[in-house]
């Protein structure tokens, strides 16, 4: 800890902002930024001309607009000769960011390449955004005057990626976003390695979507409320957790029990829903064949897009308002959060239905838990509770550590703990004569500083 402090501690050039330029992209913008999205950009803008390193969570809810905060951010660090490697976990996201980025920075004088495993802009190095998959993590990239990592959907990325980038190169600032912190990031910011920006609010057409959670027995009834919605011409996605059923024989045949897969629902649909189109999406499909079922997907020409939890990140279409999510109790609560904001990004009212298979307890809490909420910081803080964060310095991302006087499920007692803590540190104990006695009456040191 007290080396990662003196390394977030290193003093950084001072710089300043360019007001001016921020003005001019903003008016540039084809809608109006949420007074959210102005405010976290402003609290970032500021960490990152603060001379010191910011290592910052930005969390915004599915559809609050991240990316335009994060765009802003590299807009400041560009002015100030400087690139920005803004990091994604799939090609689809990253060929939609970096076409979105373009068309608002490129009229105005600034860059942008798109660096991804099948595909490297040329003038990449000379870019000032340069958007990539994990082809952003190889040893051969050279990127000179990078001053700004962005991890979008930061919660998809291991320890040692997400390190990769600042180690390689030098001192950088971070910022990672995310929708529902992972419970290692959220410990990280209970004890301040991390800071936090809040994105609230969302666009005001967006509204909040009805989750219902449902077993075998109500099946038929959430199967007919799908067939009116798609009879009203509304799209929507069926999401199953493999693509295939395992081709080895299990040990225990009595015992074996019958998943949902992308090859065995395509039978099931074509049949129960026969008057609809039906578009199959999956991992291991190439990235053309995604491209090629996302566009007609969101061009109406597919109603019903059977998928893995590739979904999960980058589809946006405003038409889609209804998602079935089979075996829900066996997908972990950021990837349930996640899929579930694919939908309910137009006007239209939005229902998630989560299949619970009755396999799994913990299952159960999760889907109670989303339930409850389509808060993704309520998430992660139940989720934290419930497997615990990992190594707060380490590669471990689950499993909870001992605390010897406070509850993990009292997140801000245990920020204002540290806090504390860290003002009696700053303080010097020797103004704290009390407790400087009963430290070292534990420690039996004869003086402190």
């Amino acid at each position: 800890i007290q080396k990662l402090n003196k390394k977030l501690e290193k003093k950084m050039p001072t710089t300043k902002p360019d007001i001016e330029f921020l003005k001019t992209i903003i008016n540039s913008l084809p809608f109006t930024p949420t007074d959210g999205q102005r405010k976290a950009a402003w609290e970032i803008i500021q960490d990152v001309c603060a001379p010191k390193l910011m290592r910052r969570i930005l969390y915004g809810e599915v559809g609050s607009g991240k990316t335009l905060v994060a765009l802003l951010v590299a807009a400041v660090v560009a002015r100030n000769n400087k690139q920005t490697a803004f990091l994604c976990p799939t090609t689809t996201l990253a060929s939609q960011q970096a076409e979105n980025i373009k068309k608002i920075i490129e009229p105005l004088g600034l860059k942008c390449a798109l660096l991804i495993g099948e595909k490297k802009d040329r003038n990449y190095s000379d870019a000032d955004i340069i958007v990539g998959t994990q082809a952003l993590l190889q040893k051969n990239i050279s990127l000179p005057r990078l001053g700004l990592v962005i991890i979008d959907e930061q919660h998809r990325f291991g320890v040692m990626q997400r390190q990769h980038l600042i180690d390689n190169f030098g001192d950088v600032h971070l910022l990672m976003m995310t929708a529902t912190p992972i419970p290692r990031s959220l410990a990280q910011t209970i004890f301040g390695n991390l800071s936090i920006s809040y994105l609230v609010g969302k666009p005001r057409h967006q509204k909040e979507v009805e989750t219902v959670v449902f077993t075998s027995k109500t099946r038929d009834k959430i199967e007919s409320e799908i067939k009116t919605r798609l009879k009203n011409g509304e799209c929507g996605y069926v999401i199953c957790p493999l693509i295939q059923e395992s081709t080895k024989e299990p040990e225990l045949e009595l015992f074996a029990v019958e998943r949902k897969t992308i090859e065995s629902e395509a039978k099931r649909i074509k049949k129960e829903f026969s008057e609809y189109s039906l578009g199959v999406l999956h991992g291991r499909m190439k990235s053309e064949e995604k491209e090629k079922i996302l566009g007609e997907f969101k061009n109406g020409n597919v109603d019903i897009l059977l998928s893995t939890t590739v979904v999960e990140v980058g589809i946006d279409n405003q038409n889609a308002t209804w998602m079935l999510i089979e075996e829900a109790d066996l997908f972990g609560l950021s990837q349930l959060h996640q899929l579930r904001g694919r939908i309910g990004r137009g006007e239209k009212e939005s229902t998630c239905y989560l299949s619970d298979s009755g396999t799994s307890e913990y299952g159960k809490k999760r889907l109670a838990a989303i339930k409850k909420t389509n808060n993704g910081l309520e998430l992660a803080e139940f989720d934290l509770s419930l497997r615990g964060p990992g190594e707060i310095i380490g590669y471990e991302q689950s499993g909870l550590p001992n605390l010897r006087y406070a509850d993990w499920n009292n997140t801000q007692l245990i920020k204002a703990s540290f806090a504390t803590a860290k003002k009696i540190l700053d303080d010097g104990l020797n103004k704290y004569p009390a407790l400087a006695a009963r430290v070292r009456e534990i420690n039996k040191q004869p003086t402190f500083g």
